[in-house]
């Protein structure tokens, strides 16, 4: 059953109730993508706390590829020092719980506890969690009861978890080898009809061509602009919102890799959702901004391949998702999970 509205999240029948006195718990959440990152700076028991994030936020760098995989302590130093401009500014006390939820933190970070370390060189008292942004995805998007999570961004990573005992990942692969139906994904396949196009071979859009030449700069320039840099995923993702117009545009190519974004989205949600699990499945991230492009097909496929499972559309993300953690760990630091390398949770020797 899809919904064709945007869902709120299932509330979390576990969560503590939220105190009627504002009593001044601060808490740290970040999320870390793609194509950037963002710090919200908020209080466990502030009367809208995880929620619409009202109190304090900034953005910050993306994740940064080299050849020895991701920077940790130097984008982890950046994003903790914007966090705590935020939290003086609020007239917070240092924060009592620190929640990160990381693009690539499985597959291009060799230990979790890099980034829990880098935290405790400025906060030592906070209580940490680092987690996949998979996993925050599906908190911000479910709650903490479980289900599965499409996020769709740059990348695209699938959690099909009850929190517990499941934890099946799909996809996440990155740009060459997976995200299949992500942004990078979709902008590399524009560009590639676009080159296409400029060749004068079958399968290219003389549009996608204009456009590549319009966003991007010459067409021949590409090679040296993609291959050379640490994030091109991000620049292909740039390439998005050209599809977008293409598709609307009647670009017969561009609604094509819509359709097929559509689709590859729907069977990572149906790779994700195992039998054992609640039978219901959200799709979050950024890429949800191109509308019907893609809930269309996402809604057609899902109907086919999910037969009888609830799917949202929306709701919470990965920044909502690092939110709830972080006010758990303050109130009860066991409702959050620690299941390394999805989830894990360091608290300080001394509380």
């Amino acid at each position: 059953m899809v919904n064709a509205a945007v869902d709120a999240p299932v509330p979390d029948k576990r969560m503590p109730p939220r105190a009627t006195v504002f009593d001044p718990s601060p808490y740290v959440a970040i999320d870390i993508g793609g194509s950037g990152s963002r710090v919200y700076v908020g209080s466990a028991h502030a009367p809208s706390a995880a929620g619409d994030l009202p109190l304090a936020s900034a953005t910050g760098p993306s994740v940064m590829v080299g050849p020895s995989g991701i920077d940790v302590e130097a984008l982890i130093g950046t994003l903790v020092g914007l966090g705590d401009q935020l939290r003086r500014a609020q007239g917070l006390g240092s924060p009592l719980a620190v929640v990160v939820g990381m693009s690539g933190l499985m597959e291009l970070v060799d230990r979790p506890t890099r980034v829990t370390d880098a935290i405790a060189a400025l906060w030592p008292r906070a209580r940490t969690v680092v987690a996949s942004d998979s996993v925050t995805a599906l908190v911000g998007a479910l709650g903490i009861g479980g289900g599965a999570v499409v996020a769709a961004g740059t990348g695209v990573v699938g959690l099909g978890s009850d929190l517990d005992t499941v934890w099946n990942r799909v996809d996440g692969w990155g740009h060459l080898l997976g995200d299949a139906g992500g942004g990078a994904w979709i902008g590399m396949q524009g560009l590639r009809a676009a080159v296409r196009a400029y060749d004068g071979r079958a399968g290219g859009s003389a549009l996608l061509l204009k456009l590549a030449t319009r966003d991007l700069g010459e067409v021949h320039d590409l090679p040296r602009m993609l291959y050379t840099r640490d994030d091109r995923a991000g620049v292909m993702a740039t390439f998005v919102p050209a599809m977008v117009e293409a598709a609307h545009a009647g670009d017969a190519v561009a609604a094509a890799v819509w359709q097929r974004a559509g689709q590859a989205l729907a069977e990572t949600a149906q790779a994700a959702l195992t039998p054992q699990l609640p039978q219901r499945v959200a799709l979050v991230g950024g890429l949800l901004a191109a509308g019907r492009l893609l809930t269309d097909p996402f809604n057609a496929a899902a109907e086919r391949l999910l037969p009888g499972v609830h799917v949202h559309l929306g709701g919470g993300g990965s920044l909502q998702g690092a939110a709830v953690l972080a006010r758990h760990l303050v109130l009860d630091p066991a409702m959050v999970p620690h299941h390394p390398p999805f989830i894990t949770r360091v608290l300080p020797a001394v509380e």
